[in-house]
């Protein structure tokens, strides 16, 4: 067989054989990576060397041929590639790969001045899912997701995987009509969002998925680059949030990104905020039977110089995605137990209860963190109540059991706030040291009108009277809903508009402690 012949039966050249025969020709010397076929089933890589031996005359005497066998070195390479821009979980494009294709897709709609989108997947519940299963029941739900959304896309659509429950699309769409490609934009969402939408099956469990979809449609400027559009479509996604309604999809507007700046500013000002005297603390009274002053529960107001009064659920939620929350909690309680201490002196059983974040109550310093306050006010713990969701039982259990049991060694009561919104098994429930349950309000504004509320209210009742634990009623606002109440726990403790808003230290003890022997409540 001839060198020409076995080049064309055997192996792949990068160049083609007449290319490589001129070089020979005027060179004598030819060398570059190949691939070999020996048959139709096998292939590997080399590095073809051949040299070119000739008389005097130039006539071909023969060749030499050297391969240099490098599969093993171009098959590290590959894993090395797929490692750098592909997901090794659902095999899915990574952040970096999508990254570097949405740029070079805006730069080829600038040169011929067309449109695609953008969709920014986020996967509802995801963590709870991984918490509660397990962290290889939560892989293999995302690689079912991973693969509803391979079926449903067109092949010209390209999808990453960029984050633990994120996945990004970008179209292929070359849309000269802004309208229309916005319009395609939604009708594709909707078509994931409807994928999406319904349970899966995964080692046994159903597991329901739903999904937020942050759309945007670009190039919209000349400064578009691929993380300003990734950074501004999870914008649209926290927006989507907020949808009350089955197709949580939202379109990226400037405005978010007005908002999020807005956020980022109060998170900086929030960080010294307790310092500058912005951060004040509120008591809202508990009652029990008979109205008689049980105790009261903390309640922290940030009251800024500019913007004045800022809702809690706004600066709680941006204390704990910073982490602020940890020195801003251990500072609430500080003040807390320091007030506890000082309304004891007047009434030995007053109990104050005070929240505890999830990010606070899961550091693992926590327990060390409430005994030095503890040692540091020489409070008594059997004045307070610390108040934990259920969502605390989610991450963690096991620690979470133990944390909860030190506290109650410690002398606290442990109450379980918000109950009946999270999802904490009643197995671990029955485990739990706790003392007190508290009804959240959601499930009080429509008793005793709504047969469903009614319902929710009297398991929980149920239940707590099976464990013989203490039980609030919070946002309860007419007598309808206090004598609903009495008549099926006697012993319940009010707390609500229905006897007070939350109001400063102060203004409490002017209501409801000012005579110290006496715990009647003069109402009018």
């Amino acid at each position: 067989m001839t060198l020409m012949a076995w080049l064309e039966q055997q192996v792949n050249l990068k160049n083609d054989s007449m290319g490589l025969l001129k070089t020979l020709l005027k060179e004598k010397y030819w060398s570059g990576e190949v691939e070999i076929h020996p048959d139709n089933t096998i292939t590997f890589y080399a590095i073809l060397s051949i040299s070119m031996v000739a008389d005097t005359e130039y006539n071909i005497e023969h060749y030499i041929v050297n391969l240099q066998n490098i599969t093993d070195i171009k098959e590290a390479h590959q894993r090395i590639e797929r490692m750098a821009f592909y997901d090794s979980l659902t095999g899915l494009a990574n952040r970096q790969l999508a990254i570097e294709y949405i740029n070079t897709t805006i730069k080829h709609h600038h040169r011929h001045n067309t449109f695609s989108s953008l969709l920014y997947i986020n996967i509802d519940r995801f963590k709870s899912i991984n918490d509660a299963f397990g962290r290889k029941t939560g892989d293999r739900f995302l690689k079912k997701i991973a693969e509803v959304l391979q079926k449903i896309l067109r092949d010209e659509d390209n999808i990453a995987r960029i984050g633990g429950d994120e996945f990004v699309v970008a179209t292929q769409d070359s849309e000269t009509n802004l309208e229309i490609a916005t319009r395609n934009a939604n009708k594709l969402a909707l078509k994931i969002s409807n994928a999406l939408n319904h349970q899966f099956i995964v080692d046994d469990l159903k597991l329901h998925s739903s999904a937020r979809i942050g759309l945007i449609v670009f190039p919209s400027s000349q400064e578009d680059t691929a993380e300003t559009l990734l950074i501004n479509a999870d914008l649209a996604v926290s927006k989507a949030k907020e949808l009350k309604k089955r197709h949580k999809i939202h379109f990226y507007e400037s405005i978010l990104t007005e908002e999020m700046k807005s956020l980022r500013q109060l998170e900086h000002e929030l960080n010294d905020a307790h310092k500058k005297g912005e951060i004040h603390l509120f008591y809202q009274a508990q009652m029990g039977s008979e109205n008689t002053l049980y105790g009261a529960e903390t309640l922290v107001r940030w009251i800024h110089p500019k913007l004045g009064f800022i809702p809690p659920d706004k600066f709680i939620s941006i204390a704990e995605e910073s982490r602020q929350i940890l020195k801003l909690g251990a500072w609430i309680m500080y003040h807390a137990f320091m007030q506890a201490k000082k309304w004891a002196k007047n009434s030995k059983d007053f109990n104050l209860s005070i929240n505890i974040s999830p990010i606070q109550f899961h550091e693992a310093d926590f327990i060390d963190n409430v005994i030095a306050i503890l040692s540091e006010t020489k409070t008594d713990a059997k004045n307070i109540t610390l108040e934990l969701t259920e969502g605390i039982l989610i991450s963690d259990t096991e620690s979470a059991i133990e944390k909860i049991a030190r506290l109650v060694e410690l002398g606290f009561k442990v109450s379980i706030d918000d109950f009946g919104t999270g999802y904490s098994s009643l197995s671990y429930f029955q485990r739990l040291p706790i003392h007190e349950l508290k009804i959240d309000k959601s499930f009080i504004a429509r008793v005793p009108e709504s047969k469903e509320n009614v319902a929710i209210v009297e398991s929980i009742l149920h239940l707590a009277n099976t464990k013989k634990l203490a039980i609030v009623a919070e946002g309860v606002e007419s007598k309808e809903q206090i004598e609903f109440l009495h008549k099926r726990f006697s012993d319940i403790l009010i707390q609500g508009y229905y006897y007070s808003k939350p109001c400063h230290a102060s203004e409490f003890e002017k209501i409801f402690l000012r005579n110290p022997s006496e715990k009647q409540l003069e109402l009018a």
